[in-house]
């Protein structure tokens, strides 16, 4: 069977997937984002640029810079030894260090390894030929480490390829600018001027999910590599927000 999803519509968590959640301000990618996050049923790390994200009960916040943070995964505490643990890093962008901070966070995940990534502003992580070294490993290997990465931004211009280029399964909401969404379909393999029409006939909050690992229809055939959803019912959308 080909694509990322069984035939229920899941993904098994044991299996590394990139996710890419792409659209403007209030578009609705973050709720997506935390969306995929909350399901995830091992531990987990959310990136919090903006210090205004993620989940909040029960969440283990870790703080500091590459010189006071935990040096390995197993070194933060642990609210319940039985239970997954999810931990919010929330860097000060005005540090010297800001991506070697959160770099570092990110090489605890990945030498732990079946954990959840999910990160807010990744253009700010994984910028334009400036993508720190574990920032790569993941993106490159996450598999291997049986990691799972979400990763929420307004854009792709100002994002390392690699961001789109090894993402599973991308979620398309409003992109209003050209070049991002011609840097999508350029790297996904779809006509530049039939995905500028789905996108632009999205209705608010809307989206489009693109599975990279669906194979391409045959000949009359219907393209399932890229299927238009209606906006997140809004119990769902309730619902994250007490998280």
């Amino acid at each position: 069977m080909s694509g990322t999803f069984d035939q229920r519509g899941e993904i098994d968590p044991n299996r590394g997937v990139v996710f890419c959640c792409l659209g403007k301000k209030r578009s609705g990618k973050s709720v997506m984002g935390l969306l995929l996050f909350s399901s995830y049923p091992y531990d987990r790390l959310v990136i919090d640029v903006n210090g205004t994200d993620g989940p909040f009960n029960g969440v283990v916040d870790v703080s500091g810079t590459v010189d006071t943070l935990p040096d390995t995964w197993g070194e933060i505490d642990r609210p319940d030894e039985d239970q997954p643990m999810t931990v919010r890093y929330v860097p000060d962008m005005g540090s010297s260090t800001f991506l070697e901070d959160v770099d570092h966070m990110l090489g605890l995940a990945h030498r732990q390894g079946q954990i959840c990534i999910l990160i807010h502003e990744a253009g700010q992580i994984a910028p334009v030929n400036r993508t720190p070294a574990n920032m790569r490993r993941i993106l490159h290997g996450n598999r291997h480490r049986k990691l799972t990465v979400i990763l929420c931004a307004p854009r792709t211009m100002t994002m390392d390829t690699l961001a789109v280029g090894q993402a599973d399964v991308l979620y398309i909401f409003e992109l209003p600018n050209p070049h991002d969404r011609r840097r999508v379909a350029d790297i996904v393999g779809l006509d530049p001027a039939d995905f500028d029409d789905m996108v632009h006939d999205l209705p608010p909050h809307g989206y489009l999910r693109i599975d990279t690992n669906e194979d391409k229809p045959a000949e009359g055939q219907p393209d399932l590599r890229v299927i238009e959803f209606p906006p997140l019912p809004r119990d769902v959308v309730a619902g994250l927000k007490r998280l």
